[in-house]
């Protein structure tokens, strides 16, 4: 019985650990570790702040692979077509 108890409440540790996965009241604690701002308690039904979390994760992927790119000057050739970064 409380092998059952101690087994879910790490599979809903592990499912905290993820903004997808996480329950409500963990997204502003994830948003925090990672610095967004403007994060504010939201009562409407309805509304998260977890997809302003998930595009902050996400414009920060794609800051981090342009300048992964760009300090390659083979690759960053290869990347860039008419002045463009893909």
């Amino acid at each position: 019985m409380r092998l059952g108890l101690v087994e879910d409440d790490i599979s809903r540790l592990y499912d905290n650990w993820f903004i997808e996965t996480c329950q409500e009241w963990v997204v502003p604690y994830i948003g925090d570790l990672l610095g967004v701002q403007g994060l504010y308690p939201i009562q409407a039904a309805g509304f998260t702040q977890r997809a302003y979390v998930v595009q902050h994760i996400a414009y920060r992927r794609r800051k981090a692979r342009r300048l992964c790119w760009s300090s390659y000057p083979r690759c960053d050739r290869l990347a860039c077509r008419g002045g463009r970064v893909l």
